[in-house]
């Protein structure tokens, strides 16, 4: 399904990965509401198409959030939670999923492998050294950028994938590109290159934080002919 390849959409089990509900100082979140929308270039290996997928990402806390994720066809994939259930729509099969939100959980990480939005650490410094862990590898600064208006702190880090050949010796390539905000904590751009392997982008495009958003938007409405299965 290439509309699902181009989001590079996770595992079942990934997906329902979740972000603990962070806090600061006491019950009030550490982002504020906001609105996002930015566009995926991937290009997977052995292929010679560029997948672009629009993601649309609306949040206000705690706890209410949508997702739309949609291709040149259309929207193919909807997330919504109205803070007490989460429902998750597959167009591709006119199905959708519904279930209780867990306790002390605020959203899934956004179903795309590269991370965009929110940084759940404190400061650039501290997103270094978690990113650092999570790909075993390194990471560091390297300069600045201005992207929609904002000066971005720009992070390289590696390496992207590993493998082991038979004589279970390790092989690791590929390296990312973070463009992170240090003012408010976004991710505005994440990019990773390497072969052999996929190569991705994922550009925020507009970014509004701490905007009114109607209740609507956190409401779900099987479309026509759409039917509720198991998870």
């Amino acid at each position: 399904m290439p509309a699902k390849r181009a989001a590079l959409l996770l595992a079942s089990a990934a997906l329902l990965a979740t972000m603990a509900l962070a806090c600061g100082g006491g019950s009030d979140p550490v982002y504020r509401s906001f609105r996002l929308e930015a566009t995926s270039e991937v290009l997977h290996r052995g292929h010679d198409e560029v997948f672009v997928t629009v993601i649309s990402w609306w949040y206000e806390p705690p706890g209410r959030w949508r997702w739309e994720l949609a291709s040149d066809r259309g929207t193919f994939f909807i997330g919504v939670s109205d803070g007490e259930r989460w429902w998750f729509y597959d167009a591709e099969e006119r199905t959708y999923t519904v279930e209780p939100v867990p306790p002390d959980v605020d959203q899934p990480f956004l179903p795309v492998s590269l991370q965009i939005g929110p940084a759940l650490e404190g400061d650039v410094d501290a997103f270094i050294d978690a990113l650092t862990a999570r790909v075993d590898g390194w990471a560091r600064r390297a300069g600045e950028e201005q992207l929609l208006g904002r000066d971005v702190t720009i992070i390289e880090y590696g390496p992207i994938e590993r493998s082991s050949d038979s004589d279970g010796r390790e092989r690791a390539w590929g390296e990312g590109r973070i463009a992170i905000d240090p003012e408010t904590l976004f991710i505005l751009r994440h990019e990773i290159s390497g072969e052999p392997g996929t190569n991705a982008v994922v550009t925020v495009t507009r970014l509004e934080i701490g905007v009114d958003l109607p209740d609507e938007r956190f409401e779900f409405e099987p479309p026509d002919g759409a039917r509720q299965v198991e998870e």
